[in-house]
């Protein structure tokens, strides 16, 4: 298929496939953020190769304790991630319970942390931010994910974590 003198290609993938997984971690390391601090800034990504989990990121919260509180459970998010989507040894695929699991947390920059506006800025200038906007949030995205569907950060991929 072809749109516009370009071609538009899809991928879909099972629910246990690495990137599927790794999307569900990075969301529930969202979920994490976002019940503490509704206005928190994330911006993670997670890797899974060979019995290894990696979780990587920046984030801004309002209140350093909540980025230290979230640091401190997110080796167990991986590992309950891991469980609900049915792995239960290296045979299965991973072994939630002994797999390495490395976090790699840093606050985000001021640069960074400055690249997304608030609805109250976008509702003051409606015209000055081109950048998608996400209902849930409140913010719009810092770096937006070209080409990709329906891709807005923080929007209900994952169950409320109510």
């Amino acid at each position: 298929m072809t749109i516009r003198n370009g071609l538009f290609s899809s991928e879909s993938v099972s629910e246990g496939h690495p990137d599927k997984l790794a999307d569900r971690i990075s969301d529930r390391i969202l979920d994490a953020f976002l019940e503490r601090d509704p206005q928190a800034r994330v911006a993670c990504e997670t890797m899974l190769a060979d019995q290894c989990v990696i979780v990587a990121g920046e984030f801004k919260t309002r209140n350093p304790h909540d980025f230290h509180a979230v640091r401190s459970q997110a080796e167990s998010l991986v590992r309950e991630v891991l469980r609900e989507t049915g792995y239960t040894s290296a045979e299965t695929g991973i072994d939630p319970g002994r797999c390495e699991v490395q976090i790699r947390f840093n606050w985000q920059a001021q640069d960074i942390s400055q690249g997304g506006c608030s609805v109250t800025q976008r509702m003051k200038h409606p015209n000055e931010c081109p950048r998608p906007f996400c209902m849930r949030t409140g913010w719009c995205a810092a770096k937006p994910k070209r080409g990709a569907v329906g891709s807005c950060p923080g929007c209900d991929r994952t169950p409320s974590r109510k």
